[in-house]
Protein backbone atom coordinates (compact mmCIF):
# COMPACT_ATOMS: atom_id res chain seq x y z
CA UNK A 1 0.00 0.00 0.00
CA UNK A 2 2.81 2.43 0.75
CA UNK A 3 4.38 3.09 -2.63
CA UNK A 4 7.69 4.62 -1.61
CA UNK A 5 10.02 3.50 1.22
CA UNK A 6 10.94 7.16 1.76
CA UNK A 7 7.26 7.83 2.46
CA UNK A 8 6.79 4.71 4.60
CA UNK A 9 9.50 5.70 7.07
CA UNK A 10 7.18 8.35 8.54
CA UNK A 11 4.61 5.76 9.68
CA UNK A 12 4.48 2.88 12.14
CA UNK A 13 1.60 0.44 12.38
CA UNK A 14 -0.21 -2.32 10.56
CA UNK A 15 -2.74 -3.17 7.84
CA UNK A 16 -5.01 -6.19 8.22
CA UNK A 17 -7.75 -7.67 6.00
CA UNK A 18 -10.91 -8.45 7.99
CA UNK A 19 -13.17 -11.45 7.31
CA UNK A 20 -16.02 -9.21 6.08
CA UNK A 21 -13.86 -7.66 3.33
CA UNK A 22 -13.00 -4.45 5.14
CA UNK A 23 -9.42 -3.44 5.90
CA UNK A 24 -8.23 -2.32 9.34
CA UNK A 25 -5.29 0.07 9.64
CA UNK A 26 -3.52 1.12 12.81
CA UNK A 27 -0.99 3.90 12.38
CA UNK A 28 1.22 6.17 14.44
CA UNK A 29 2.57 9.27 12.72
CA UNK A 30 3.17 12.98 13.16
CA UNK A 31 -0.05 15.02 12.97
CA UNK A 32 1.22 16.85 9.89
CA UNK A 33 1.62 13.50 8.04
CA UNK A 34 -1.87 12.15 8.79
CA UNK A 35 -3.72 13.91 5.92
CA UNK A 36 -1.14 12.51 3.50
CA UNK A 37 -1.70 9.00 4.87
CA UNK A 38 -5.50 9.30 4.74
CA UNK A 39 -5.27 10.48 1.11
CA UNK A 40 -3.25 7.36 0.31
CA UNK A 41 -5.91 5.18 1.95
CA UNK A 42 -8.69 6.91 0.00
CA UNK A 43 -6.85 6.30 -3.26
CA UNK A 44 -6.44 2.59 -2.49
CA UNK A 45 -4.61 0.19 -4.77
CA UNK A 46 -5.31 -0.78 -8.37
CA UNK A 47 -7.28 -3.81 -7.17
CA UNK A 48 -9.24 -2.12 -4.38
CA UNK A 49 -12.46 -0.15 -4.14
CA UNK A 50 -12.58 2.28 -1.21
CA UNK A 51 -16.15 3.12 -0.15
CA UNK A 52 -15.24 5.16 2.89
CA UNK A 53 -12.88 5.59 5.81
CA UNK A 54 -13.89 5.45 9.46
CA UNK A 55 -11.43 7.18 11.75
CA UNK A 56 -10.99 6.88 15.50
CA UNK A 57 -8.20 7.89 17.79
CA UNK A 58 -6.49 5.77 20.40
CA UNK A 59 -3.75 6.21 22.94
CA UNK A 60 -2.02 3.10 21.56
CA UNK A 61 1.33 3.80 19.95
CA UNK A 62 2.75 1.54 17.25
CA UNK A 63 6.49 1.21 16.98
CA UNK A 64 8.79 -0.38 14.48
CA UNK A 65 8.15 -0.77 10.81
CA UNK A 66 4.79 -0.90 9.06
CA UNK A 67 3.44 -4.48 9.03
CA UNK A 68 0.93 -6.13 6.71
CA UNK A 69 -1.02 -8.82 8.59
Amino acid sequence: MLPDPKFAKFFNGYVRNLPDGRVEVGVTCADKRLPEFIALLQKGSELSHVEGIERSETEKMFSGMFVVR
